[in-house]
């Protein structure tokens, strides 16, 4: 049976009110994980960093000198030294290395940083975790639909922009129909239509990151102390964390979102509480 985090999950509203700022880092509730998940639970938290890890190899790889973003798992010297000898990285960071490297892409009508990504997903999305598949599934999704609404808007070439081969890309890249004929197979594909057309890009980012945690609270509407609850408090904070720099409000909008999020996991359906809630 899954493992059940009753005291990691219980205490994270305490862990948010803590902050006086209300602005308790990604970085500091993984440490804190560190200290109480199960070393196997802990790796699926450390695959939600993963696309840290890709942005800090893929500027490191191709010179974009833009800041490390110390959130990822992989210290910086670990990336620079497997640029030179690529064999201590993920298997699809290797396969990256050694095909940029060698001057053979991988998918040559991509750019070299959507070949990294297009390897990512193509991993990611083979998870034996069922939340990290469909987490990682959707989020593709979500960005490719995104991307596609673009290129048809400034006509550019969706072939060349769209990542992953799963039926989503497959059907974004070759039906001429205004819904990619994604319409039956997508129930949040209006969603993603509606804020596409919204010009206020402010409102239309918190539109999509509505959508997002939406979708997390579906994925864990039966989870309530496993390590799928503590991953989708992970998604969630990241969430909030990156509003706090766009915008102040939204971000502690956000949190106090988690707050009551939390709070009402807690009230739990009656048949939970006659089972115990745990095997």
């Amino acid at each position: 049976m899954a493992r059940q985090y009753y005291y990691l999950v219980t205490g994270l509203p305490e862990i948010i009110m803590d902050e006086r700022k209300l602005s308790i880092s990604s970085l500091k509730f993984k440490e804190e994980a560190f200290e109480q998940l199960a070393p196997e639970d802990y790796e699926l938290v450390k695959k939600l960093f993963y696309p840290i890890d890709n942005y800090n190899l893929i500027n490191k790889l191709l010179g974009k000198n833009k800041k490390f973003d110390e959130r990822g798992n992989l210290p910086e010297t670990l990336i620079e030294e497997n640029i030179k000898h690529p064999d201590d990285l993920y298997p699809y960071m290797i396969e990256f290395i050694e095909a940029y490297k060698n001057g053979t892409p991988i998918i040559s009508e991509l750019s070299w940083e959507n070949q990294l990504n297009y390897l990512f997903y193509e991993y990611i999305i083979q998870d034996k975790n069922e939340f990290i598949r469909n987490w990682f599934e959707f989020d593709l999704n979500i960005r490719n639909i995104l991307t596609a609404l673009n290129c048809r808007k400034y006509n550019l070439e969706i072939t060349k922009e769209i990542i992953g081969d799963n039926f989503v890309a497959q059907m974004l890249k070759k039906s001429n129909a205004s819904d990619f004929g994604l319409s039956k197979n997508l129930s949040y594909l209006e969603a993603v239509f509606n804020a596409f057309e919204n010009k206020n890009l402010t409102d239309r980012e918190k539109s999509i990151d509505n959508l997002r945690w939406n979708y997390i609270d579906e994925l864990n509407t039966f989870n309530y102390f496993t390590i799928e609850a503590v991953l989708g408090f992970f998604l969630k904070l990241k969430i909030a964390e990156r509003w706090l720099k766009l915008d102040k409000n939204i971000g502690l909008e956000m949190f106090n979102k988690i707050l009551k999020d939390l709070e009402s996991n807690f009230s739990f359906p009656e048949e939970f509480i006659l089972t115990g809630g745990s095997k």
